[in-house]
């Protein structure tokens, strides 16, 4: 495990980079956006060149006597375009480092980790699961080791997560879990750990875990990951590198807009009753989906009326700091407007609504208005084609229950895909909260930031914190749902 580690660690990465890919091949994301056509030309001639050249020779080795100096002349003319393809592709990376990090990734080392990423105070426990087992890559900025640490994990992770979401009370079965979690997935690096920020790489299934939620063994008892450590996740070490070296960070604007309350039921919306909510049907693209078995039929989007509550605290917030923030609420939180050149000029944007955090589909969900030109999903490649010029991006009501999320990919899709569209940060929800439980944690957050000028991650994990010491909050099922990537 330790004799080739940085060739394992590139493999992990690669293989991260892969699902990505794969996913936006499922939604039929057009990557080519953004690239300059001059640029897309060339490599497209290059491309070409090289494949009619592989064809010449695999024609001539297959000849019954083949011409030996004709092959050797066209593999080193392959090896000219080759070469030529590279450069043009470095060109790529260093006009458009995005497009690049996802369509031509080139895993970063652990020596470039050691080198010129990790901070002094950080560690990186990099997760991959393999057919032989579940695996910890730990790295910090003076050393590195691969660590099997089981055969495996996911039944133990989706037990644990299944209970959660259900805000039952912590019984000595679920304790005992928690615990042979901590003891799979922390404990044989635990000695790495003490007095460093932890960025968690997961894998898998272990994108659906709140790691802060497993629980610690302690003198005086049990105590969550939480209070021990302060964790902030990463979709892979290579992204984490990204942002560190190539995000513009200077002109971010510190204005908030908020997407809160859709309107899912448009007609009684319309008439002034009740809203009933709509079928995950009525989205054209969801039901398409839905016929192709990525989605259960028969979901409703249902209305979220504490969302519209919960924009409305932030944007005072916002208010009394002298900052800008603009509530987008009901028929006005639509595809349309989150779609619009103007969300560039918006440092914080908060989407309060419904989100389908499917392995194979992901997408927010905005107003549903009849015979809109969009169709009120905002899906993986629509928010990868945007300019979110922003420092955050907050998904605070994500996980419906619509999409089979078994593997946890879309949780790391839909973030990536924030990242991508030009923001470093994602918040997360890996479940759907009671409103009144979010509106309390996100108002706890900006206030860390906005009033005691913390840090992203740091503003929520006192959140987490203040909530779990809170007689009404304490259980993790209202703190641990919520996540951030990047930073």
């Amino acid at each position: 495990e330790n004799k080739f580690p940085d060739k394992a660690f590139r493999y992990a990465e690669s293989m991260k980079a892969r699902v990505f890919l794969d996913q936006l091949a499922e939604g039929l994301v057009n990557l080519e956006e953004g690239i300059k056509p001059e640029l897309k030309t060339k490599r497209d001639g290059i491309e070409n060149h090289l494949a009619r050249l592989q064809k010449k020779i695999q024609e001539e080795a297959a000849k019954s006597k083949p011409d030996k100096e004709r092959i050797a002349s066209l593999k080193e003319e392959r090896s000219g375009a080759e070469a030529e393809l590279e450069a043009v592709k470095r060109n790529i990376r260093y006009e458009n480092p995005r497009y690049a990090s996802v369509k031509y990734p080139e895993p970063v080392t652990i020596e470039e980790l050691q080198r010129r990423i990790l901070n002094q105070d950080e560690v990186i426990l990099e997760y991959f699961i393999a057919e032989t087992g579940v695996y910890c890559f730990v790295v910090t900025p003076d050393k590195s080791e691969i660590i099997r640490l089981t055969d495996q994990v996911e039944a133990d992770v989706n037990e644990w997560v299944e209970f959660l979401k259900t805000h039952q009370p912590l019984s000595a079965v679920k304790r005992t879990l928690a615990e042979r979690l901590y003891a799979i997935l922390i404990k044989p690096v635990e000695g790495y750990l003490q007095g460093k920020t932890v960025v968690i790489v997961p894998d898998g299934v272990l994108a659906r875990l709140p790691f802060e939620s497993l629980l610690v063994p302690a003198e005086e008892g049990m105590t969550f990951l939480v209070e021990k450590h302060r964790l902030k996740y990463v979709q892979s070490a290579s992204i984490l590198a990204l942002i560190r070296t190539k995000y513009d960070r200077e002109g971010l604007s510190d204005r908030f807009i908020g997407f809160g309350d859709p309107v899912y039921d448009y007609e009684s919306f319309k008439a002034g009753s009740p809203e009933k909510g709509s079928d995950v049907e009525g989205g054209t693209k969801l039901a398409q989906l839905s016929r192709s078995g990525y989605l259960r039929s028969g979901g409703k989007l249902d209305r979220l009326m504490g969302s519209g509550k919960e924009v409305q605290e932030i944007v005072k917030l916002f208010g009394d700091k002298g900052q800008i923030g603009k509530p987008l609420l009901r028929i006005e939180a639509t595809e349309t407007y989150a779609k619009d050149k103007g969300m560039e000029d918006y440092g914080y944007i908060h989407f309060s609504t419904h989100g389908i955090l499917d392995d194979k589909f992901q997408a927010i969900a905005l107003s549903q208005i009849p015979g809109d030109a969009e169709d009120g999903f905002l899906t993986l490649g629509e928010i990868m084609n945007s300019r979110y010029h922003a420092r955050l991006v907050v998904l605070s009501a994500c996980q419906t229950g619509l999409g089979k999320m078994e593997r946890g990919e879309g949780v790391v899709g839909l973030t990536r895909a924030v990242m991508y569209a030009g923001t470093p940060a994602t918040v997360v929800s890996l479940w759907s909260v009671s409103d009144e439980g979010t509106k309390e944690l996100m108002v706890r957050f900006y206030e860390n930031i906005l009033k005691k000028k913390m840090t992203k991650d740091e503003a929520l994990r006192e959140a987490k914190r203040s909530m779990r010491a809170s007689e009404d909050y304490r259980h993790p099922y209202y703190w641990s749902a919520f996540v951030m990537y990047g930073e």
